[in-house]
């Protein structure tokens, strides 16, 4: 599988119609502490001078905005089992981290200048490249492939979003349908009327209100994972209101693109 441009009419790639790629930004004037620096969803699919993609190997992502950005981001950090998907896929991993289970040894002597074999067993791969990122000043990490084909694996990795907030990175996990965020402080996020929105807590003790959201909170700890899911924005933006706790939260695309099976 090559990856696609999804050209316009024009020749240059489109954005979705109504996509996140249209998405307002967020009021630099918002008073302190009421959102986070990097919580505007349409830059999560762009690619910056210093972003990284940590590929998991997990299932590997067809929607041709998280595939652009797999294409056209500096740099790609593989888990050690999703080697061969990239590759596949038209491009070469710039590093390859794990504990290299899963990196047969064809793979690992074609890169072996690319090897960061990390062998400690209390951390998965997925945190192993994070961690090698931000030792190395790459700030912006966009995990992709971290969720699909094994249910275990996919809840493992987006509970460790919640500890990478520890970090000096702003970590975020892009699937096929939606980006996931952990978030530790009040938030404000844009978005368009009408995207999905779940909230999930990993401090369940404490209370959550929202604002800009179909079904709102009002002052409300979620004790269950599902307590929090399937709403919806009615307007540009929603906030998440809080104190000393950790939230994560999934902002589905505004829309599936014709001719993309998902």
């Amino acid at each position: 599988m090559i990856l696609p441009d999804t050209p316009s009419a024009d020749g240059a790639p489109a954005p979705l119609v109504g996509s996140v790629a249209t998405l307002p930004a967020m009021d630099a004037a918002s008073p302190e502490g009421s959102c986070l620096q990097h919580t505007d969803p349409a830059r999560l699919l762009l690619a910056g001078k210093n972003t990284v993609v940590v590929l998991g190997n997990g299932a590997f992502p067809v929607h041709p905005e998280v595939l652009n950005l797999l294409r056209t981001a500096p740099r790609v950090v593989c888990c050690d089992g999703a080697v061969r998907g990239l590759l596949r896929a038209g491009r070469e991993p710039d590093f390859i981290v794990g504990d290299m289970d899963s990196l047969c040894p064809d793979l690992a002597a074609r890169f072996s200048d690319r090897l960061v074999c990390i062998a400690d067993q209390q951390t998965n791969d997925q945190t192993k490249a994070v961690h090698f990122c931000a030792a190395r000043g790459w700030t912006d990490v966009r995990i992709v492939g971290a969720t699909g084909l094994r249910e275990d694996h996919t809840l493992g990795n987006l509970s460790l979003l919640g500890t990478y907030l520890s970090l000096p990175v702003q970590v975020c996990s892009l699937t096929d349908h939606g980006i996931f965020l952990a978030v530790r402080q009040r938030v404000q996020i844009p978005c368009i009327p009408g995207q999905v929105v779940s909230v999930f807590s990993f401090t369940p003790q404490v209370p959550l209100t929202t604002r800009g959201l179909q079904y709102p909170l009002h002052d409300r700890p979620l004790l269950h994972w599902w307590e929090g899911t399937l709403n919806r924005t009615v307007g540009t933006s929603f906030e998440l209101d809080f104190s000393n706790g950790v939230f994560m939260v999934y902002v589905g695309y505004p829309q599936i693109p014709a001719g993309c099976q998902i």
